[in-house]
């Protein structure tokens, strides 16, 4: 007889409970388990499960681990206790990296000694970047709840993250964060050695506030939509706000802060993708006409490498 598979809201409430880690070590890459094994319940009773790591999990299987512990473990997770999970470390080597966002790529090729690559910032506050050091490939990033408090981070490739969020689910090779129910704030994926995939995120910093899905990042502040944006040879990719002093920007564009209705800008963006999909061409059809301006391959005579991305830029007539 097939197990049935746990259902969707008790292992949201199962990771809520464990603090999104394994509850003896913190580890965030995890499994559900039944303390008591389920060909002896056969149930799947919320109060009999818990998260362990694989290492945790094989030592209780093979009878290492007293079950004693993992029911004490259960009881006060490690995660709970320190607010954060466990670092976890990620394996990124190489010289050629490249940060995935918004159906394209910001990337660059052969970074060398002390070099630091950034792929997106905000106001100066880099979002995600790539540096050699002792040749060693270093990612460092830095992403906050909608509140202001730190989601996650990772400094020199060690993953931690906040333990206090009302879901984190790690799934395959990344994890998404929600602050309820289908309410998504970060889709991440990390994809070693080089490439990192922010599938949905809404990013909130210093007043700017940025909302990346499939084949778009969009500026609420001022109604900016980037389809498929992407920079390649440049030190900094995408800057929004300020840039990083002294390093040559793929993208700039600066934003007013505050004041802007939120609620209006979701409801043009909506409108916006519909009229996108909408547009877009069937198999065998020619593509119609957009609004949507390209800049392909564009070389720019005193900057090394290149440019290519496709914006469209919104305007709304009052």
């Amino acid at each position: 007889m097939t197990r049935p598979k746990i259902p969707a809201d008790i292992r949201r409430e199962v990771r809520q409970r464990c603090g999104f880690g394994c509850v003896l070590c913190g580890c965030p890459i995890y499994e559900v388990d039944h303390i008591v094994q389920y060909s002896v319940t056969q149930s799947h009773d919320i109060g009999n499960l818990t998260l362990l790591c694989d290492f945790h999990h094989k030592r209780k299987g093979l009878g290492l681990l007293p079950l004693a512990d993992v029911i004490k473990a259960n009881e006060d997770p490690f995660n709970k206790r320190s607010g954060i999970t466990k670092a976890e470390s990620l394996s990124y080597s190489g010289t050629s990296v490249e940060l995935c966002a918004g159906g394209d790529a910001f990337s660059y090729e052969n970074l060398t000694e002390g070099y630091t690559f950034f792929p997106f910032v905000i106001d100066g506050h880099p979002v995600v970047s790539f540096t050699i050091r002792d040749r060693q490939l270093l990612l460092n990033a830095e992403f906050h709840t909608r509140e202001g408090d730190i989601c996650f981070q990772i400094v020199e490739n060690e993953l931690t993250i906040n333990a206090n969020q009302w879901d984190v689910e790690w799934v395959g090779n990344g994890f998404t964060v929600r602050d309820g129910a289908r309410d998504i704030l970060l889709e991440i994926e990390f994809s070693p050695p080089s490439r990192v995939s922010i599938k949905r995120a809404d990013l909130r910093y210093n007043g700017v506030e940025i909302e990346i899905g499939s084949g778009y990042i969009f500026c609420l502040n001022n109604c900016n939509l980037f389809t498929a944006p992407s920079s390649a040879g440049f030190p900094c990719g995408f800057a929004i706000g300020s840039a990083m002093p002294g390093v040559r920007t793929g993208i700039l564009m600066d934003v007013p802060r505050y004041g802007f209705d939120r609620d209006d800008a979701k409801r043009y963006l909506k409108q916006r993708l519909s009229l996108m999909r909408d547009r877009a061409p069937s198999a065998g059809t020619q593509r119609p006409p957009t609004i949507t301006l390209k800049w392909e391959r564009f070389f720019l005579p005193s900057v090394r490498g290149f440019l290519s991305f496709s914006v469209s830029y919104l305007v709304r007539f009052v």
